[in-house]
């Protein structure tokens, strides 16, 4: 008898930036969602969850392989600006250009998107949020950054 259970999941083609800085493209399974939430807000949510690992099936290999968040300097996926930026809440939103330093020295510029109140949106208070995770959108990708991987924010 089969007795093989299946959870339904979303699918979302990302590129992972692992340590050693090795780029990884592939697929990550997110929790099922009402259609209309986008995708950069399943993605976050599933990053910031608490769990350690998460499957990933990698396009070079086809088999699915656990991989630990804290190895993960970054997640790329496509972003489309004029749709995906319509859904965030404008009254929350706060844009900043800025350039990001990683422990390693490689550099990112973009501009930080994150959801604060105007009363807590400088700079450090965005970087201070409990998120693991930053959000940095540059041109049509979207790329989630650990904090732990990062060493300055400029």
């Amino acid at each position: 008898m089969d007795r093989t259970f299946a959870v339904p999941k979303r699918r979302q083609r990302v590129v992972l930036l692992l340590e050693p800085a090795a780029a990884v493209e592939g697929t990550i399974f997110l929790e099922p969602v009402h259609d209309g939430v986008p995708a950069y807000r399943a993605v976050a949510a599933f990053l910031e969850d608490h769990s350690r690992f998460f499957p990933f099936l990698p396009d070079r290999t086809g088999q699915t392989e656990c991989i630990n968040k804290a190895s993960v300097l970054t997640v790329e996926m496509e972003y489309e600006a004029d749709r995906d930026d319509s859904s965030f809440p404008l009254d929350l939103l706060q844009r900043e250009e800025i350039t990001v330093v990683f422990r390693n020295g490689n550099e990112m510029r973009g501009i930080l998107l994150a959801e604060v109140p105007e009363e807590r949106s400088r700079l450090s208070d965005c970087l201070n949020l409990p998120d693991k995770f930053l959000r940095i959108r540059s041109k049509s990708t979207l790329f989630y950054i650990n904090k732990a991987a990062i060493l300055k924010v400029v």
